[in-house]
């Protein structure tokens, strides 16, 4: 399969990825990147392991050669094009070429998330090819890099369970814990400039900052205890209705979205932009009648979906006396790669009923 641009090939990729088609996605990046061969290896931060996901290889990072390539690409943790990588004077066969190929050239790939390794993709074409790669090549890849981070934290999350296809719900628990130990670090760097500064804007930003990480912080502990079993000594009160509101700026897409929900155990809300949208969400927090469900487009004019989602995060007392389960619904899933912490769930557009009633029975579930 060929393909016209790097978006084509991200959708793809993002499709294998949701639907656990290993194959699919080796047989994308082959096709993308002209590649004889392809290994994909997950890094292990706490047992300093590489990982093959094929053939269960291992290699260790403190028993690697630290003058061979591969050591180069991970301490320099950027892409490596090795044009004729056998008569390179650093090529060590155990870790440049662990399977024995017969190699003409190789791009090596660290995938790399806020400086924090998290896997090496290794692209070779054999002497069979009739070309090397190309610094064009590394130009392809850094526009389908977002998807190739996104990737490796599916695999990351897999790593521990059985082998075979991988699965991405753990994706979600990986990225936390990435996500909260970066917060923790940005606040001591706060701390640490709240501490040494005398000048009072500067202390009225970072003061600023750190109540915002602060309320990162207290909202994942929020989902994860809304997610946790709970053991209680008055029965639980169910909702009789649950509060949906439907935001979208495409008339066709709300009509279907709300067609699909009729059902009298929820009330139906429909904004046509992000204003609207937090306009009515604070209503009804007022009214103490919350909007338990928020379903979100991304596109739309004057304000992103995750821009609206960022307001809910950073201030969720002035928007709901509860919790809101967001669902992003969007045909371009790409555009909110590094806003994932914002949203409960995600939809691809076009949408199924089943997509939609399978997310709205497990909210349904948690809430009780």
């Amino acid at each position: 399969m060929n393909y016209e641009n790097s978006k084509e090939v991200r959708n793809t990729l993002l499709d294998a990825i949701e639907r656990t088609d290993r194959k699919m996605v080796y047989t994308t990046l082959t096709n993308y990147t002209q590649s004889d061969h392809i290994s994909i290896w997950i890094y292990d931060g706490q047992k300093r392991e590489l990982h093959e996901m094929e053939l269960q290889k291992t290699i260790a990072i403190d028993d690697i050669d630290p003058r061979s390539l591969l050591s180069e690409a991970i301490y320099d943790k950027s892409i490596k094009l090795y044009k004729h990588i056998t008569s390179d004077k650093n090529y060590n066969p155990e870790f440049d070429n662990p399977y024995r190929i017969k190699l003409r050239s190789q791009l090596v790939i660290p995938v790399v998330e806020s400086d924090r390794l998290m896997g090496i993709i290794r692209l070779s074409r054999t002497i069979k090819s009739t070309a090397n790669y190309t610094h064009h090549m590394i130009e392809n890849i850094r526009e389908i890099y977002p998807v190739l981070i996104e990737l490796c934290s599916c695999l990351l999350g897999a790593e521990g369970s059985q082998r075979g296809p991988f699965k991405c719900v753990s994706a979600q628990e990986s990225e936390e814990v990435s996500i909260r130990t970066e917060a923790r670090e940005i606040k001591k760097l706060l701390k640490d400039i709240f501490n040494k500064s005398s000048n009072g804007r500067i202390i009225q930003l970072v003061t600023a900052g750190m109540q915002n990480i602060d309320q990162i912080l207290m909202e994942f502990d929020a989902e994860r205890q809304a997610e946790e079993p709970r053991v209680s000594q008055t029965p639980t009160i169910k909702k009789e209705k649950l509060n949906i509101l439907i935001v979208d700026d495409t008339r066709l897409n709300t009509s279907i979205l709300k067609a699909l929900l009729t059902d009298q155990r929820f009330e139906i809300s429909i904004a046509d932009d992000g204003d609207v949208a937090l306009e009515k969400l604070e209503k009804m927090r007022e009214r103490e009648n919350s909007i338990d469900i928020l379903f979100l487009d991304h596109h739309m004019p004057r304000m992103l979906g995750s821009e609206v989602a960022q307001h809910i995060v950073k201030e969720p007392k002035k928007y709901t006396d509860g919790k809101i389960y967001i669902v992003s619904i969007t045909n371009d899933p790409e555009a909110i790669l590094d806003k994932k912490y914002l949203y409960d769930f995600h939809i691809r557009k076009p949408f199924m009923k089943a997509e939609i009633m399978n997310v709205v029975e497990k909210i349904e579930n948690i809430i009780g």
